[in-house]
């Protein structure tokens, strides 16, 4: 990914789904925790899947941002 582009991507969603600084403050420190390489991927993800297991409005919502960082990506 192209340097700056994932930064990009995420001001992008956040600026269409986080109403308030704070909201984008929290969500931008995760980012920023999720870029480290220590992060231990593995069990996040299997958090994920336990978290919205069933869940298929928000296993929409996650493909869908998914595959919209995907194509910012590819841009």
């Amino acid at each position: 990914m192209p340097p700056g582009a994932a930064e990009a991507c995420f001001d992008a969603l956040a600026a269409q789904h986080l109403a308030t600084g704070s909201d984008r403050d929290h969500a931008r420190a995760l980012f920023e925790e999720g870029q480290r390489e220590d992060f231990p991927l593995t069990r996040f993800v299997n958090q994920v899947r336990r978290d919205i297991h069933r869940r298929r409005d928000l296993v929409d919502n996650l493909l869908l941002h998914l595959v919209f960082f995907y194509s910012f990506d590819q841009v």
